[in-house]
């Protein structure tokens, strides 16, 4: 009966070396068992090691009396044997289940902890708590104890509640179930009873420290073994030091040491095994010397075989150690099995290791544990029960339909989810019997979708199940009856045979992990509904609740997935980093954060807290001096692993672009190897021609060539680089995948982000020619834009609300149909007051409210819009009522079109003997019977702040009003004439005061006056002194300003004053003619092809800044170019405007 110690740094043999041992016990006669004891994740790599030991025929085993286990395995062994546990081991999604009830069933009682956070996660952080406190052995009765004797109150309470989940949770298991920890209670036991224990010989290997429980076997391995060796990584140097980053091995061989005094064992000679044999290189070994002290020496040589290298971001880093990867095994003979990479976490690399490694047809194993909260499987299950939750929303109804297991197809779904959007469907109008609202839905529309009966029949397929299930949940049902009804509905639509079709196909094209992952979640979800019926099943339970313990359940649930391949690429993090033959490690996110990690103190009871409980003689195995130090060892197995080579590697940003600091075991680095530097690696550029053909993925040579354009076509490149992309071309061009891509971009070459011109097609994209202004507008203000928005008809998915254009529309319907009223029955103008206005609107309002896609009706927040909007809409008809008022014209035309037999459309001829009809429709005509003519006022409703500004029509930005001018005074010549060309903003301004004092001392004939002021047509009026009395009976003498319009005169009102904004007839007649031609001039261009991309700029107004289409076009200001419009209407020329519209005009006549 004796104990050894077998220690060594990283890279020395303690495993060869325990095999040896194993063996030469094997060949003695004693037939007493040998036990290799290891955690149970190095059960596979020790059993391949002691497989390939067995090839050697010196190595032999004649009675099989060598075994590996682990401390599950081994108890099960004696349990088999002598019997004891008749309970059953809870898994740990089971313990989990337990954890939830338990605190459940005291959830009145606790302080601290409510059961509103009885969600997931914390639920772990409990039980993980009573995990330590089993491991640390402390029982119920201590925990209350604790509770006792803490002065703190914070800490009392929260001790309290944690007692009381404590002693529910146990006495749940009590006679029924084990846990680990029990487990090894027990073990530790009946191994007094199992005589195979003793005499046997055991190996302990790939442990640093042990529970306190575990301890209680250990210590009877000790006493019953012959001999018990513990392979422990450590330099058995400096064993009480609490900083040495051996801390938990040297803790565990003081414990043992202790362990064998008490029962005066004797240690046999401590075996300290030698890495020297382990490093092909000579500075990789003095690196792991070095890198784990306080005080590292420099090396005296130059490193050749230590690289650092920083990059821009993540996905530049992986792309680059893809290729060296691939320049290792091609060139230099390396296999992929010889080379490891390792980081601190695969969450934010795994995803681009696969893409970037896929890429290159590398083979890798990512050795990870896979939740399986993110399988379409559980993603499927989950939505389904949140659904009825979250009342049928949009977010958990296609989340359940996105997850590919529905059996309905994409199409489908990409035509449902458009409907649903478009017409705001949630909550119980998924029940409806049918659909009967559009896809398109306006204020003026109501037209039936040529789709809606296949998306009924869609929404009927997808519905049903679904129905069926929450029908059976209604009410509060069992734990049982919910996992029975949930099992059925997946049998209802098909799931299982489903998930079997995709296991099979997977298994076809060779991806053996996806085939086990899907085959794997499918046995945990099952296993976890028999675990919920098991321990909670004749439980009434609420439905929220049922959620949140469902989804604890599979939360807790990890997929392992044993490697199928033996030449791999191994990729892992650095807790889990094991594998002795790595001869090339790459060392990936080497910034500070992961290099060391940050401390971070997430226990339920804190650090301080522990601290404060330790006095009372209560000890956590688990403090931040032991996680610090743990950092400090990890970095040290991290950067020793390397027997030949280490790329050290760290990004310099996030994929987000936010900055990141380098660590500072680089900087540690850089001092013991003094040659090392920093290298920064382009991606993109650090490239040779033999890359090229040896190692580059096609992806990443086409991802160059797409990158290196600009380069290309700016002639700046060598003769070297322009030979590298000729060779790249043309091999690419050589495969098929490629090839059509490769064409594209050579098209490329000297390209100027110029579009094409589509002369060839306009006849198609715009076959009926008839143009409205607005589209005109639209043109001069981008032709790119109209090309998409006119051309190619492209339109932004239909969403269920009301956008300031449905306001616009709605405000347009009800100010229309109020005048038309007033007209049509003859109403006096100046009996119309604010009762009649709020009457009459509230009529309008309800009557539209009735159609069946009337959104301001269909939830309160809507209601509560509709009745501000109307309150505006008051507001505004009554300010455009005293206008009228105030004037000698009468609205008699309201949404006037023309384009019709009414008032013919404007017609053309263009020189591809096209024929263009301009329409358009008149938001409001007001007329002034005249001896001899009648004068017009023609008015447009806007929901924003608009003036004419002649510089915009001269660049044929604002011809709208001119060419509804135009087509009136054209339908009888003889009789209209022009009186003003008005916008009016049907947002009412609303007059501010300076001070509450100015507010006071305001009348309200002094209010009414500011607010017509605030609210005056915007525009043109004609300069005829007679005209402008009748637009405004109040000016006179002694008002010469208009409250109402843009008009001033002066001479006691006699003269028309200069800031009188208008034309006189002349200049009017001069700006409609070029209006006319201008408008011809744009159907030229927009015939032509013209698709440019070339914005207008207008003091500083871009339509970019709010175009629905600037992630098509990528307008870059290097390669575009803006239409700038110049300003015409200076002091110095105030007639420069009319000079060059009336030349053009002449020209437009053929005179000089």
């Amino acid at each position: 009966m004796a104990v050894g110690f077998i220690t060594g740094r990283i890279g020395a043999d303690r495993t060869s070396k325990i095999l040896d041992f194993c063996f030469e016990e094997a060949k003695r006669e004693d037939k007493k068992p040998i036990y290799i004891l290891v955690p149970e994740k190095f059960t596979y790599e020790m059993e391949k090691g002691l497989s390939e030991k067995l090839e050697d025929e010196k190595n032999i085993d004649p009675n099989f009396r060598i075994r590996v286990v682990s401390f599950s395995t081994l108890s099960k062994i004696v349990f088999t044997n002598v019997g004891g546990l008749k309970e059953r081991r809870l898994t740990t999604s089971a313990r989990s289940l337990l954890t939830f009830k338990a605190m459940d069933m005291v959830s009145k009682d606790l302080i601290t902890f409510k059961s509103d956070d009885f969600k997931m996660g914390f639920v772990n952080n409990i039980m993980d708590m009573i995990i330590e406190f089993k491991q640390n052995d402390f029982s119920v009765s201590d925990v209350f104890s604790l509770t006792e004797n803490v002065k703190n109150e914070s800490l009392k309470f929260k001790m309290q509640d944690l007692y009381n989940i404590y002693k529910s949770y146990e006495n749940l298991i009590e006679k029924k179930y084990f846990d680990t920890e029990d487990t090894l209670n027990i073990f530790a036991q009946k191994l007094d009873d199992f005589e195979s224990i003793k005499g046997a010989t055991i190996f302990v290997d790939e442990y640093m420290d042990f529970t306190p429980a575990q301890y209680l076997v250990i210590e009877k391995l000790i006493y019953f073994s012959k001999n018990i060796y513990f392979s422990l990584l450590t330099d058995f140097k400096n064993l009480h030091s609490k900083m040495n980053m051996f801390l938990r091995s040297n803790s565990t061989i003081l414990n043992i040491k202790n362990i064998c005094e008490k029962y005066n064992i004797p240690l046999l000679e401590n075996i300290s095994l030698s890495n020297e044999s382990y490093y092909n290189s000579k500075d990789l070994s003095f690196l792991e010397k070095n890198i784990g002290t306080f005080s590292p020496k420099p090396y005296s040589k130059d490193s050749e075989n230590i690289r650092i290298l920083k990059f821009k971001n993540i996905y530049d880093e992986v792309s680059f150690i893809a290729e060296e990867i691939s320049k290792l095994v091609k060139i230099k003979g390396y296999r992929y099995n010889d080379i490891t990479l390792c980081m601190r976490s695969l969450d934010e690399y795994s995803y681009i290791i696969e893409r970037v490694f896929d890429d290159y047809n590398i083979d890798y194993f990512l050795d990870e544990k896979i939740s399986i909260m993110e399988n379409p499987i559980v993603i499927l299950i989950l939505s389904i029960l949140d659904m009825k939750d979250k009342n049928y929303s949009y977010d958990s109804v296609f989340r359940y339909l996105k997850s590919g297991l529905t059996g309905v197809s994409d199409e489908d779904i990409f035509l449902l989810e458009n409907y649903v959007i478009a017409n705001g469907i949630k909550g119980n109008r998924w029940f409806d019997e049918s659909w009967d609202k559009s896809i398109v839905h306006s204020i003026e529309e109501e037209s039936d979708d040529e789709k809606l009966v296949k998306i009924n029949e869609i929404k009927n397929i997808v519905i049903t199940p679904i129905k069926n299930l929450h029908d059976k949940l209604k009410g509060r049902n069992t734990v049982k009856d919910i996992c029975k009804y949930l099992y059925e509905f997946t049998l209802e639509i098909g799931l299982f045979d489903r998930i079997n079709n995709l296991v099979m196909n997977f298994q076809n094209e060779g991806n053996l992990y996806k085939a086990k992952e899907y085959s794997q979640v499918w046995g945990s979800f099952t296993a976890v509904l028999d675990e919920m019926v098991e321990f909670m099943g004749e439980e009434k339970i609420a439905y929220s609740k049922f959620i949140n313990l469902i989804k604890t359940e599979l939360e807790n649930i990890e997929l392992g997935i044993v490697p199928p391949s033996k030449d791999e690429v191994f990729i892992t993090t650095v807790d889990r980093m094991k594998k002795p033959s790595t001869k090339i490690a790459f060392v990936l996110g080497v910034n500070d954060g992961n290099f060391p990690k940050n401390i971070v103190d997430n226990d339920l009871i804190s650090e301080n807290e522990k601290e404060s409980l330790k006095t009372m003689g209560f000890n956590f195995s688990n403090n931040n001096l032991l996680k610090t130090t743990d950092e400090q060892f990890l970095s040290y197995k991290t950067f020793s692993i390397a027997k030949e080579k280490l790329y050290i590697t760290f990004p310099i940003s996030d994929l987000e672009g936010k900055s990141l600091l380098v660590s500072r075991f680089v900087k540690k680095i850089k001092f013991i190897f003094g040659n090392l530097e920093v290298v920064s690696i382009d991606y993109l550029k650090d490239f040779s021609i033999m890359d090229i053909f040896e190692t580059f993925s096609k992806e990443r040579l086409y991802q160059i060539l797409v990158s290196n354009i600009e380069a290309l076509n700016s002639n700046k490149l060598s003769e070297n680089d322009k030979f590298n992309f000729r060779e790249i071309i043309d091999f690419l061009i050589e495969d098929k995948d490629y090839k059509y891509k490769i064409e594209i971009l050579k098209d490329k070459l000297n390209y100027k982000k110029e579009t094409e011109n589509i002369k060839d097609y306009t006849s198609f994209l715009y076959e009926s020619g008839n143009v409205s202004i607005s589209k005109l507008e639209n043109f001069m203000r981008c032709p790119f834009s109209y090309f998409i928005s006119y051309g190619l008809r492209a339109k932004e998915r239909e969403v269920y609300d009301f956008s300031p254009a449905d306001y616009g529309t709605y405000c347009h319907k009800i100010f229309d149909d109020f005048f038309k009223g007033v007209f049509e029955n003859n109403i006096d103008w100046n009996t119309i007051d604010r009762e009649f206005i709020q009457r009459e609107v509230e009529k309008l309002t309800k009557k539209m409210s009735e159609k069946s896609n009337f959104i301001l009706e269909s939830s309160p927040k809507y209601k509560y819009f509709s009745t501000i909007t109307q309150k505006n809409i008051v507001e505004s008809i009554e300010i455009m009522a005293e206008q009228v008022r105030r004037g000698n014209f009468v609205p008699t035309g309201f949404e006037t079109a023309f384009g019709d037999e009414s008032i013919k459309p404007i017609t053309y001829t263009l020189k591809n003997g096209k024929e263009i009809k301009l329409a358009g429709k008149i938001d409001r005509i007001d007329v002034f019977k005249g001896e001899n003519f009648d004068f017009l006022r023609i008015i447009d409703y806007k929901s924003s702040k608009r003036d004419i500004d002649l510089n915009q029509v001269y660049a044929g930005l604002q011809l709208q009003l001119f060419v509804y001018m135009n087509a009136i005074l054209s339908s009888n010549k003889e009789r209209y004439k022009p009186a003003g060309l008005f916008y009016s903003d049907f947002t009412t301004n609303f007059v501010g005061f300076e001070t509450y004092s100015k507010m006071l001392d305001m009348n309200d004939e002094s209010y009414h006056s500011e607010k017509l002021k605030k609210n005056k047509l915007t525009g043109f009026v004609i300069k005829d002194m007679e005209l402008l009395k009748n637009l405004d009976r109040t000016l006179d003498a002694d008002n010469l300003t208009s409250e109402i319009l843009p008009i001033k005169l002066k001479s006691k009102g006699q003269e028309i004053g200069a800031s009188t904004l208008g034309l006189t007839t002349d200049e009017f007649e001069i700006v409609n003619e070029f209006v006319l031609n201008k408008t011809k001039d744009i159907c030229e261009e927009i015939y032509a092809g013209n698709i440019d991309i070339k914005p207008f700029r207008y003091k500083n107004k871009k339509p970019c800044d709010y175009c629905k289409y600037k992630s098509i076009c990528r307008f870059d200001i290097k390669h575009n170019k803006y239409n700038n419009i110049k300003n015409l209407l200076t002091k110095d020329r105030p007639n420069e405007i009319f000079e060059l519209m009336n030349l053009e005009n002449k020209e437009k006549r053929g005179e000089k």
